[in-house]
């Protein structure tokens, strides 16, 4: 007997019989994926991390290479690192930057604690020192919150809108890179769960049918909730995802909630005008949805902050935001009430006019106090985010290296698109296009969002993967015949197959060829760098001054206080390297770097954030070279000031070809100067900066003109460039400073030197040599 193909209204019933299997084949190809690449990775990463450039090791404290896409994850271990040497359970604040003063961290509690929690299970089996299982445990910590992700999500798709829909979510969420990226292996940062969460809130209120379900009677056709308990359990579900992503990002979330909210009262006009019988609104599903979000977000505030930091930071989450979620979802309802109840426009009026207010109070005291209550839009760290990829729109990515940085994005939209367009042409009932407004408005928001800013791409991910599911689902349910099934399978696997054959086909390819690339080999050297700092006598009570990717690299791997970095809490700290890298005034600049205490300056040509930092501190038409800064003037132009005794690293042999320049100096505001002023120029001689070392050795002498080795290293420099007299006359003073136990050694030395030189250094020669015999 021919089996009957499920229908819509015996979902999941049919579903638990046929379709588990196909959902559970998504879900473990996803599962699959993920796991594999995680374990590609970290053998990779191992590889990396056991790299050494010479026979010396140098120590440093943390050892493991990361992804280079993961700076902030290398802060998130420091700050699990703090709490589990101090014992405490709340991030506070830290002095990995703005060093010596530290400054305030704003982070989630919850995302570092999971970090120490997953390093106290590898110290449990491994026995190794905390430090080394937390930084070692970093590489998974994100792989159980994907998988625990892929399942919730495709379950729920798959129990709603059966088994195609459930197996395409598990691949849409592996597939579509926006969204698996940040989760990827060694990335241990919290993107992943903002992502998350942008997925719960907008997947859950499409689950909810954005407050509306079908009518008694008009079960069979229906995509929306059959009962009102299930319009109310996926609006609180959706409201949890939000409150929780309000605490760990309130920048990502807010937008999330606000497009959501907006979509769902977009399709409560639409339904709401003449709404025929097969379906029923629910307002209080958003109302509900307001309420929860917004006492659990309090609650979160509170856990963070009471009761020592209950100020008005509107950068995170907040109350304000609370209340303006609360009052949002009420102000939703009562549009839909107005509109489905045919009330008095006064009616609506009277009541949108009260809770629009705590909605609109967010962005009034935003643009009213300003600085003071929202960080970002200080002007200098406005500059200074113009210059960060993520915070720059996709037109300036593109231009500088082509529409292939947003192939994945074309791809996936030009897929979506293609899903509309059949999805148009088969006629769709009121219901359908309802969700699909909903879905498609909030999807294009964020794809807008992400397009004025990079950053908003991640967010904009989850949505793209809700709306496409939803379109194959509405396909499924209609035609649930194996045909279509397999049809819409493959479509899936094609849509968003891009993603994990090019990860994929990195991998191997990297391992192939045992290739290091470009970003792991920066860590590499920002290791080393830190390495020879600690061989330098650097500890954890040194402070660093340096650009700000090298200030987490080398600050992570050596443990050292650093000074700027880009996160907004570290305002002073940016502003405090700007003034120094960028000062025309040497004074000014020691002035500055003695107030902070800082004992070392490492400068890096790549990336090295000078035309930037001088763009932030003094504004103009955007980052331009300028060759008068301190910053400037040591990396590039090799002028030291006597402040700053140059250390001798090398740039390590293996990376020489891709001609990285390193500047590492030590703060010493006690060494006389004649001594300074020698260093320098013998740094200046290793460059081959032949000029600037004569004048530095002159100096040293100037100086002080009882030291010998200034005479001596000038005459080296004269009688290198053929100034063979002049020569004479340095070396002839420099011998007569020294011990006359060591004259003798000297003036041979110096006598084989000049008759390198031809007749005329013989006679000079000759004339030492006579010197030594007769001495006055």
């Amino acid at each position: 007997m021919k089996s009957e193909p499920c229908s819509p209204s015996k979902m999941p019933a049919c579903a638990d019989y046929r379709g588990f299997w196909l959902w559970l084949c998504g879900w473990l190809l996803a599962a699959s994926f993920a796991t594999w690449h995680a374990v590609a990775v970290e053998r990779y990463l191992d590889r990396v991390t056991a790299t050494r450039f010479t026979d010396e090791v140098l120590e440093t404290p943390l050892k493991r290479v990361p992804q280079a896409i993961a700076p902030d994850g290398q802060v998130w271990v420091r700050h699990a690192l703090g709490l589990a040497e101090t014992g405490a359970w709340r991030l506070r604040t830290t002095e990995i930057d703005n060093a010596p003063d530290g400054r305030s961290i704003y982070w989630n509690s919850g995302w570092a604690l999971w970090l120490e929690a997953c390093g106290r299970v590898r110290k449990a089996f491994t026995g190794e020192p905390l430090a080394t299982a937390i930084e070692e445990a970093s590489l998974w910590a994100n792989l159980p919150f994907f998988l625990i992700v892929i399942t919730l999500a495709s379950f729920s798709v798959w129990q709603r809108w059966g088994d195609v829909a459930g197996a395409w979510t598990a691949l849409a969420l592996v597939g579509h890179r926006g969204f698996y990226a940040a989760f990827y292996p060694a990335y241990c940062d919290h993107h992943g769960l903002i992502s998350a969460t942008v997925l719960g809130v907008v997947l859950s209120a499409l689950l909810g049918g954005a407050g509306w379900r079908t009518s008694d009677g008009h079960m069979d056709v229906s995509m929306l909730p059959k009962t009102n308990k299930t319009v109310m359990r996926s609006m609180v579900v959706s409201a949890i995802c939000g409150a929780i992503g309000l605490w760990v990002s309130a920048a990502s979330l807010v937008m999330t909630i606000a497009f959501t909210g907006g979509a769902g009262l977009v399709v409560g006009l639409m339904l709401g005008g003449k709404a025929p019988g097969s379906f029923t609104a629910v307002p209080h599903a958003w109302r509900l949805w307001g309420r929860i979000g917004a006492t659990l977000s309090v609650a979160f505030y509170l856990v963070e902050n009471f009761p020592d930091r209950l100020g008005w930071r509107l950068e995170v989450n907040h109350p304000l935001y609370a209340l303006a979620w609360w009052a949002a979802g009420e102000l939703i309802a009562v549009i839909i009430e107005w509109r489905i109840e045919a009330r008095p426009l006064k009616w609506l009026a009277v009541r949108a006019a009260g809770w629009s207010a705590p909605v609109l109070a967010v962005p009034l005291i935003i643009w009213g106090r300003g600085v003071a209550v929202f960080g970002p839009l200080d002007p200098f760290l406005g500059r200074i985010h113009e210059s960060i990829h993520e915070f720059q729109p996709w037109w300036v990515e593109a231009s500088k290296k082509g529409w292939g940085v947003y192939g994945d994005q074309v791809i996936i939209v030009a897929g979506i698109l293609n899903l509309l367009g059949i999805w148009v042409v088969k006629r769709p009932s009121r219901d359908e296009r309802a969700m699909v407004l909903f879905s498609s408005a909030v999807a294009l928001l964020a794809l807008l969002l992400g397009l004025y800013q990079n950053r908003w791409l991640l967010t904009g991910s989850a949505p793209q993967v809700v709306l496409a599911v939803f379109l194959v689902a509405t396909f499924s349910m209609r035609n649930p015949a194996r045909g279509w099934t397999w049809s819409l399978v493959g479509a899936g696997l094609l849509l968003f197959i891009s993603g994990p054959w090019t990860l994929a086909r990195e991998r191997l390819h990297v391992e192939q060829v045992r290739d290091v690339q470009l970003g792991e080999t920066m860590q590499l050297l920002y290791r080393d760098i830190a390495g020879f700092l600690g061989k330098a006598g650097a500890n954890e009570k040194s402070i660093v001054l340096s650009d700000p990717n090298a200030s987490v690299g080398v600050g992570y791997y050596g443990r050292l206080r650093t000074v700027g970095t880009l996160y907004w809490e570290n305002r002073d700290g940016l502003l405090a390297a700007a003034e120094i890298l960028s000062a025309r005034d040497e004074a000014d600049a020691a002035a500055r770097i003695y107030a902070r205490g800082i004992t070392h300056v490492v400068l890096i040509s790549s990336y090295d954030f000078l035309p930037e930092y001088n763009y932030a501190l003094r504004g103009g038409d955007g980052p331009v070279e300028d060759r008068t800064t301190l910053g400037y003037r040591l990396l590039y132009g090799h002028q030291v000031p006597v402040w700053l005794r140059p250390l001798n690293y090398r740039v390590p042999t293996p990376l020489a070809p891709l001609g990285f320049k390193v500047a590492v100096f030590a703060v010493d505001f006690e060494a006389p100067v004649s001594i300074a002023h020698e260093r320098i120029g013998r740094y200046q001689l290793s460059l081959g900066e032949r000029r600037l070392a004569e004048a530095s050795f002159m100096a040293a002498m100037t100086a002080d003109v009882s030291r010998p080795e200034p005479w001596l290293r000038l005459g080296e420099l004269a009688l290198a460039s053929g100034r063979v007299k002049e020569a004479f006359n340095f070396v002839r003073a420099g011998i007569e400073r020294v011990p006359a136990a060591e004259r003798g050694r000297l003036v041979r030395d110096a006598a084989t030197l000049f008759r390198s030189q031809g007749p005329e250094g013989a006679e000079q020669a000759d004339a030492l040599l006579g010197i030594q015999a007769n001495p006055q």
